[in-house]
Order: C-alpha cells, then sequence, then structure tokens
C-alpha cells in the first residue's frame, strides 16, 4: 500500500489500496486515512455511498497523532495533527469496470470527502487539467477497479467439502480441498504429474491454513507445521499462501539477496496426496484429471454456523499444444470455488432431560460426602466430580435444592466451582436438619454424547451417614457492639421508610483511597517543601558567591562610570578656557574602561590589558548580536585613536552621544532572560511543584463528581431496588433485592467505596432477608460515616445492641476520635494538614521569619498526629479482615478441618463478630471478643 507522500497540514481524507485489477473473489485492500486538527469521536465511521456492488469487511481503526514545531521571530508554536486510520477488505461482487465509491466523513460539523487516492504508489486525482507526472484523472475520491472473470478453462478445477454438513460442539469434521488438474490424454505426458515439470508452483490461496484467519470457536486437531510439513516437497508442488522457507543457494534476483551473505526467501511447496481420476471435461467429456486432496480436521467448541474458503489458485500450468501435439506450452490459469458452511448445533430441546448439565463428550460422575458422622447443624463436605473428555464450557451446578430428600433433610449451601479442561468439581457445603440414620439420596446428572449423538445420564450411588442431635450452646459475646444475633423473620418486618434507599449521586464517588494514591496526596506538600527548599538553598549559596555577585553589580556599576564621564563633559563645556575646544586624552581612556570593565565583570576576567579584540570577544560570549559588536569595536577604535590625539570638541560631543546609545542597546540585551542563567533545580522546581500540587490534590479527592460509568451503575441498581420495592410476590421480592445488592457489588467490585453506597447495599441485603450481610453492610458504611443515624437505626433494627461492649485498644484511648471521625474525613485531615505546614514552611525559608518558623514546628506536630491516626485506620479497615458468623450452633474448632476438636464448650451464635487471623484453605482463623480463637469454613462466615 503506498503512502501517497506527506499528507497535508489541516482537514485531509486519503485513500490507499494494494491494487485496482484482481480476478473475481478476490480482495482489495482498502485503506481511509483521516488528518486533521481536531481528533475524532471513536463512534464516526465513514459512509460509503451505495455499495451494492461489493461487500465490506471492516477490520478496524487505528489512532496517532503529530506534533510540529515552528518558530517565527523567536517564538515558537507547538501543532498537532490527529490521524485516524480505518481498515477495509472489499470484495467485488460482479466483474467489469466497478468504481468504488468515495466515502464521506462527517465530524465536528463539517463533511469530509477524499482529495487523493492511492494504488500501488501510483497517484489517482480528480485534477483534469495538466497536474503531476503520473497523475490520473478519476471522479473525486473514487476507486476505479477492473474485475476479471475466471479463465473460462476446464485445465484447473477446484473444489471444497466437508464429511458433515452440521455438527455438535467438541464432534469433529474434516474439511478437504481438492485441486484437480488435467492430465496429459496421450503418450508421454499421460502418466507424468502436471506439477512436477513446472518450474514455478501454483499459488493456493487457503484462508483456514493460519490460526489467526479461523473462524472464533474453531480449534485445528494439529497445528499448521505439523499439519503441511508431511507434504513439504524440494520437487515440484504448490505454493501455500505466503509460506516461505531460507534458501543459501545464490538469488538471481538481486533484490532477494540478503544483507548476510547472499541467502534469499524462497516459496516453500507442498506435495498433496495424488491420484488419478476421470472427470467431466468442458464439453462433457470424461478426461483423466490429476487429484490432489488436502485435508484437515476441525473441532468447533461453540455454537453457530463456520464459513470455509473461498480458495483461489494462480499460475501458469502446462497443456498440450493443439498445434503441436508432441509438444507443451504453459498457459496462465486462475480459478476461485467458492464458500461452504458447516453447522454448529446445540442438542435437540425437545428430548433434553431436565437434569442435563449442559456438558459434550464422554465423562464420569463421582459423589463423596465427608464426615459420615455428624451432628445436627454442622458442616459435611459433598463433592461432585465430573471427569472425562469433553467441553465443559457451559456446564451447571446441579440445584440439589429440587431434590425433595436432600431438600427435607439437609440446608445446601451455594457451591464452589472448579472447572478445566478435563474435569468439573463442585464443592457444597451441606447441612443435616434432623438426627438419625439418614441416607443420602442418589444424584443424577445427563451429559451429551457427541459420537453417539445421544444423552448419557450417570447416577451416584447412595450414602449412609449417621447424625447425632447438638445441644445448643451459649452465645459468644460480638466483636463489635450492635452484632449480637442477627434477629428473627419478624424483626426484618421493619417500620415502614427505615431501610428507604437515598438516591444521591455521590454514591457514586470513591472515598476510600489506595495505598499509592495516600502516600502520593500526603507525601507530595513535603516533597514540594523540600524541593522549595533545596532551590532557595542553592539560590543563597549562588548569591554568596563573590564571581556571581561580581556579575549582577557589573551593569549598575558600568552605567555610574558612563554617568560621571557625562556630567564631567558636560561642565568642561561651559568653561572658557584656551584650551576649551581640545579634549584630554585621559577623557577617552576613562570613555574606553567602561566598556573594557563591563565585559570583564561579566567574564570574570582582569580588566587591565584588554584590548579592542579582547573586548568584542568577550561581547560575543555574552550572545551579543554581530551589528552592536560591530559598532563596538568602531567606537573602540575611534577611542583608542583619540588617546594619542585631540580632537575638537564637535567630535567630542558625537561619540559621547554615540557610547550612551552603545551602552543603552548592550544593557537592553544583556537584561535578556538565560536559559542557563540558573541552576537546573531552580530551574525546573517550579513548574514541577505546581503540576506535583494539582496531582496530589486530584489524588486526595478534590473532585467529587462521579464517573460516568459509575453514575451508570449506581442508577441501574437504585432501578433493581426501586422494581423490587414495587414487587408483591414474596419470592421475587427477595430475588429483586438480592438482584439490587449485587448490582451495588459490581461498584464495589471497580474499588468505589462511600457510606451511601454500603448503606444501600445493606437495605438491600435486609429485604432480601439476608441479615448478616446487611450487618456486615452498615458495618462498612460506619466506617466512612461513624455518627450516621440512619445506619445506626437499620443496624439496631436488624440486630440490637450487645450486652457486652468491646474493649477498647490503648491506641483508640489515646486518639479518642478514632471511632468517631470517618475514615475519609481522616484522610482528607491529614492531606490538608500537610499541606497547611508545608504552605508555612515554604514561607519561613522566603521571609526568615522566626515567629512563622516556631508556627511551621508547631503545626508539624498535629500534622503528624494526623497522618498517625489515617495510617491506623487504612491499617485497620484494609489490611484486617473481619467476620460475621452466618449460621446457627456454628462449632469453633482448634484446626483447619472437620478432624478437629471443637476449639470450646460451647457453640458461636448467629450474628457473632470476630478478627479473622489467617485464611487457610476454606477456613479461616478468627478471634472473638473475649480473646478466645478457633476455625471456622467459609460456609459459616460473612467476611467484610
Amino acid at each position: 500500500m503506498g503512502t501517497g507522500g506527506r499528507l497535508a497540514f489541516g482537514a485531509e481524507m486519503l485513500i490507499e489500496a494494494d491494487r485496482n485489477t484482481l480476478f473475481e473473489g478476490e480482495a482489495v485492500a482498502y485503506r481511509i486515512t483521516v488528518v486533521d486538527q481536531v481528533r475524532i469521536a471513536e463512534s464516526i465511521t465513514p459512509l460509503f455511498g451505495k455499495m451494492d456492488d461489493f461487500r465490506v469487511d471492516y477490520h478496524g481503526r487505528q489512532d496517532q497523532n503529530r506534533q510540529f514545531l515552528s518558530s517565527l521571530n523567536g517564538q515558537t508554536t507547538r501543532s498537532v495533527q490527529y490521524i485516524s486510520q480505518f481498515t477495509y477488505e472489499i470484495y467485488p461482487l460482479k466483474t467489469g469496470k466497478i468504481p468504488i465509491p468515495a466515502p464521506r466523513l462527517m465530524y465536528d460539523g463539517k463533511t469530509l470527502t477524499p482529495s487523493r487516492v492511492v494504488v500501488e504508489g501510483r497517484l489517482y486525482s480528480s485534477d483534469t487539467g495538466g497536474g503531476n507526472q503520473g497523475t490520473v484523472p478519476v471522479p473525486v475520491g473514487s476507486l476505479p477497479l477492473q474485475v476479471m472473470p475466471q479463465d473460462r478453462q476446464d485445465v484447473v478445477l477446484l473444489r471444497i467439502e466437508s464429511d458433515r454438513e452440521t455438527v455438535y460442539p467438541l464432534q469433529p469434521f474434516t474439511i478437504l480441498l481438492k485441486v484437480l488438474v488435467k492430465g496429459g490424454s496421450r503418450e508421454p505426458f499421460s502418466d507424468r504429474n502436471p506439477l512436477g515439470i513446472l518450474e514455478e508452483s501454483p499459488r493456493l490461496l487457503i484462508p483456514w491454513v493460519e490460526s489467526g484467519s479461523l473462524p472464533a470457536g474453531l480449534r485445528p486437531e494439529s497445528d499448521r507445521e505439523s499439519w503441511l510439513s508431511p507434504f513439504e516437497s524440494t520437487r515440484g508442488g504448490f505454493a501455500v499462501n505466503d509460506l516461505k522457507q531460507r534458501s543459501f543457494f545464490p538469488s538471481d534476483d538481486f533484490f532477494g539477496l540478503s544483507p548476510m551473505g547472499g541467502s534469499r526467501q524462497s516459496d516453500r511447496r507442498f506435495s498433496f496426496p495424488m491420484e488419478r481420476v476421470a472427470q467431466p471435461n468442458a464439453d462433457g467429456v470424461n478426461t483423466p484429471y490429476w487429484q490432489y486432496t488436502l485435508k484437515r480436521t476441525f473441532t468447533a467448541e461453540r455454537l453457530g454456523t463456520l464459513d470455509f474458503g473461498p480458495v483461489s489458485i494462480k499460475g501458469r500450468f502446462a497443456v498440450v499444444d493443439p498445434e503441436n501435439p508432441s509438444r507443451l506450452k504453459l498457459q496462465p490459469i486462475y480459478a476461485i470455488t467458492p464458500r461452504i458452511s458447516v453447522q454448529v448445533r446445540d442438542v435437540p430441546a425437545d428430548d433434553r432431560p431436565k437434569d442435563y448439565i449442559g456438558a459434550f463428550g464422554r465423562f464420569d460422575w463421582h459423589v463423596d460426602l465427608q464426615p459420615r458422622t455428624a451432628g445436627v447443624g454442622q458442616p459435611l463436605d459433598l463433592t461432585l466430580t465430573l471427569s472425562g473428555q469433553g467441553s465443559t464450557v457451559n456446564v451447571e451446578p446441579p440445584d440439589l435444592t429440587k431434590i425433595p430428600e436432600i431438600d427435607s433433610n439437609f440446608r445446601v449451601y451455594t457451591p464452589q466451582e472448579r472447572i478445566d479442561e478435563r474435569q468439573c468439581e463442585f464443592v457444597y457445603t451441606i447441612r443435616p436438619r434432623k438426627g438419625g440414620k439418614i441416607v443420602f439420596p442418589p444424584i443424577g446428572i445427563t451429559y451429551f454424547d457427541v459420537e453417539t449423538e445421544s444423552f448419557v445420564t450417570r447416577r451416584s450411588e447412595p450414602i449412609a451417614i449417621d447424625v447425632e442431635e447438638s445441644e445448643k450452646l451459649a452465645d459468644i459475646p460480638p466483636l463489635l457492639p450492635g452484632a449480637r444475633g442477627a434477629g428473627s423473620k419478624e424483626r426484618l418486618a421493619l417500620k415502614e421508610g427505615i431501610l428507604a434507599n437515598t438516591t444521591d449521586p455521590v454514591g457514586a464517588v470513591n472515598h476510600a483511597p489506595s495505598l499509592v494514591e495516600a502516600s502520593i496526596s500526603i507525601a507530595s506538600p513535603f516533597l514540594l517543601y523540600f524541593l522549595v527548599m533545596l532551590g532557595v538553598f542553592c539560590r543563597r549559596r549562588a548569591s554568596g558567591d563573590l564571581r556571581a555577585r561580581q556579575r549582577r553589580r557589573a551593569v549598575p556599576k558600568a552605567r555610574e562610570r558612563l554617568k560621571n564621564i557625562l556630567s564631567k563633559s558636560r561642565e568642561t563645556s561651559h568653561r572658557r578656557t584656551p584650551s576649551a575646544d581640545m579634549v584630554r586624552p585621559d577623557f577617552f581612556s576613562e570613555m574606553q574602561s567602561v566598556f573594557a570593565g563591563l565585559v570583564a565583570d561579566l567574564a570574570g576576567i582582569r580588566e587591565q590589558g584588554l584590548t579592542t579584540a579582547d573586548i568584542c570577544s568577550g561581547l560575543e560570549t555574552l550572545r551579543i548580536t554581530p551589528a552592536c559588536i560591530e559598532r563596538a569595536r568602531s567606537l573602540l577604535e575611534q577611542l583608542d585613536a583619540a588617546k594619542y590625539g585631540g580632537i575638537n570638541r564637535s567630535r567630542t560631543n558625537e561619540t559621547l552621544v554615540e557610547a550612551e546609545n552603545l551602552f543603552l542597546d548592550l544593557e537592553r540585551q544583556l537584561k535578556k532572560p538565560r536559559t542557563d542563567s540558573a541552576p537546573p533545580v531552580v530551574r525546573f522546581v517550579v513548574p514541577f511543584a505546581v503540576v506535583l500540587s494539582l496531582f496530589s490534590c486530584t489524588l486526595s479527592g478534590c473532585t467529587f463528581s462521579p464517573a460516568s460509568e459509575a453514575s451508570g451503575l449506581f442508577v441501574q441498581a437504585q432501578s433493581a431496588f426501586d422494581a423490587a420495592d414495587a414487587e408483591t410476590d414474596p419470592r421475587r421480592r427477595r430475588e429483586g433485592f438480592e438482584k439490587a445488592a449485587l448490582a451495588y457489588q459490581r461498584l464495589l467490585d471497580r474499588h468505589i467505596e462511600n457510606a451511601l453506597l454500603f448503606y444501600n447495599q445493606g437495605n438491600a441485603w435486609a429485604k432480601a432477608d439476608e441479615p448478616i450481610k446487611a450487618i456486615a453492610s452498615y458495618r462498612r458504611a460506619l466506617r466512612f460515616e461513624p455518627l450516621n443515624g440512619a445506619v445506626r437505626q437499620n443496624l439496631a433494627a436488624i440486630a440490637p445492641p450487645a450486652s457486652k461492649e468491646p474493649v477498647e485498644s490503648w491506641f483508640e484511648t489515646l486518639f479518642f476520635w478514632q471511632n468517631v471521625v470517618g475514615y475519609h474525613r481522616l484522610y482528607m485531615i491529614a492531606v490538608l494538614s500537610a499541606w497547611i505546614t508545608s504552605g508555612f514552611g515554604v514561607l519561613a525559608l522566603f521571609y526568615r521569619n522566626k515567629p512563622l518558623h516556631r508556627l511551621t514546628r508547631l503545626l508539624a506536630v498535629p500534622t503528624l498526629i494526623g497522618i498517625v491516626s489515617f495510617a491506623y485506620d487504612y491499617y485497620r479497615y484494609e489490611m484486617v479482615d473481619y467476620a460475621i458468623v452466618a449460621v446457627e450452633g456454628a462449632t469453633v474448632r482448634k484446626g483447619n478441618s472437620l478432624n478437629y476438636e471443637p476449639s470450646f464448650m460451647t457453640a458461636a451464635d448467629k450474628g457473632s463478630e470476630a478478627v479473622v487471623l489467617e485464611h487457610r484453605g476454606n477456613w479461616c482463623h478468627l478471634r472473638f471478643i473475649d480473646g478466645q480463637e478457633g476455625w471456622l469454613p467459609d460456609s459459616d462466615i460473612v467476611i467484610y
């Protein structure tokens, strides 16, 4: 594809194509490039005209930008170009001369059409008069195509076949490509391989060779090399796509030579299995053909339609010369075969059993229940394992609650899933509802066997277990106030309005900074103070340098000396002496020393002995303009000559005026700012400090507007809550509130946390009859707003305050505000106090004021306290997990297994809270409020 030269600066559309002459069935690689000074929105794409004669495949868009710097009169201007490229493949649907209509792009209130068309580096333009050399006049933006029909020949025939027209997922099928080449009808050509006598191999273009071009959800039986390598040949055969190999024989083409020593890339040749067949030729007469067959086996992994083809062949084949039957001639051939489709279908819906779980293949089914002896309410691990070969992508765990024998005797919890290519494992936690000898019933599942194309049902064996009655044990006090007991269902029948949600959009704003954000926000003001302090130190050090002081005083010193000389000259001009018309030589020496002293002070050298050439050379190092240096050279030469001979008064006055004007010009140029006049730290500290301040303010939560995506999710969750609240059916109502709670969880999964969001989620869980999860959400809401009355009211309605208050740690006693001020407010206080302290510190650096220094030291103490307080809150809520017991009579054990003995003589009451000390597998090590520790399975607790 050509580049079309440099794109114009401004709005422009360029069309590029790889060719405009092709055979029927081939595609044109087509690209639209748009250049403008504004960025095109992602949703905007070019629009074509009438495209009935084409099939267009869009392959995506790429964006980039370019920056240009231009300098005019010492001012630098930066310009940006935005470049968007749209890539297509265009297939003509008929033959002949057909143009691709010009596209247009409408955006930013304007319509853009192509100004240039480039095909293989050749420019097509709408300019019909003169134009550049090599320019072909065409309609504006259109691309002329010449589509040639397939050869009307019977020398080469192409066919694509499939051994199955419809398949099920994971059912293998084979695609066959057959290339039939006409053989000789008489000696000596009848028994000769028609490809073996060709010097140049015909080229096959097969879409399913490369893995990247395969349809989605299609898996080949073997990779490309394993499939094609057995057919590779060095004598005769087909070239396939653009597969190349490196050859170490010298290349006949100079441009094929490798820069490393003469090797080149050559086509790989493949000789496919062949046989002699008889096929009707163009006249309907049976004619001998050589048939070359290429097979590839695939497996479909998803439902849908799979397209294969088209396949084309292009090359020159040997045919018998009709004028001289004893000789062969080469005939160019192009042939293409249409596409074929394979339908991947689902299992029959009418005959699908109720226990069908969505698996394809052949599997074994195993059910295990451990332990076989337990008490009422104690957890048992039920493991269902589906193993074998097949597709488990769509497998769903069986719903055990629909089996009456299980639902009446056990309480079943949501299983944990472990699914891979060969095995599905579902681990349920179940609890016996009653004691005695109970037989766990067989569990049956059905999968689809793709080989026999039938459903297969597997059933497990029944399992007998012994269940003992358990006595009710005393309560364990909760960890935090207001968490003891979840309350009965009667308690959830709350007063109207207590569980009402709020729709404030602040619910979509994050109030919980990450560790990186918090660190940057708090450290930024101190880093800024350090940078300013470093800059001030460097500046003060530079101001104390004698040479620097000499450079700063050079211009005022020279100005004062020139002023004295001019005043003496005016006094002398008013005196009436015989020698008044003549000027003393020392007057010119003083004038010359003004410029010598100026250069000496600025360059840091001795003034004595400086010549006119030395002064001019010094002015060059000071970046004085050449014109001004020439004026200085002329004046200094005049002054030097006047020292050895007097000049009259009128000439002296002209010299004084010229010297004064020259000095003013030099002073003006020396006052221009120089980028290298200050140390690098001083030059970069101000812009870096500004950027750092803005970045820190952004991280610290100075922007309170929610993102559009988060706002949309918040509105969706609230809509689900309102829809559930309007539902009258109890079951649908609970399902609706659970859906709303999970919708709020999607916001939390995006690291958006605030009191309002947790409050709304707690309301949804409470109305979904999930009080333990509601308590966890309310606890997290109190983290941000500990004094929120609505949260505490709802929490008290679900879980009345515990009789035993939790014991505060020494840190919480010392920092008495720790459980009163919210997490986000502590964060904002820490950031704000850090900025205030650093601000006063910067003022103290510049003004050197002792009261400011004392105030800065005084402010550093509460700042340090605020940072420590926030760090403790961050550790308490981000690094430590809490748990609430979610079942009645949970047995706390001494280890992470049902084989360990109970840790206490009493069972944990539902709603008891604890700190999570350790996670190990599916178990958690907990420490309750009274200091006792033990292990509970994850299914018995809710972690927050």
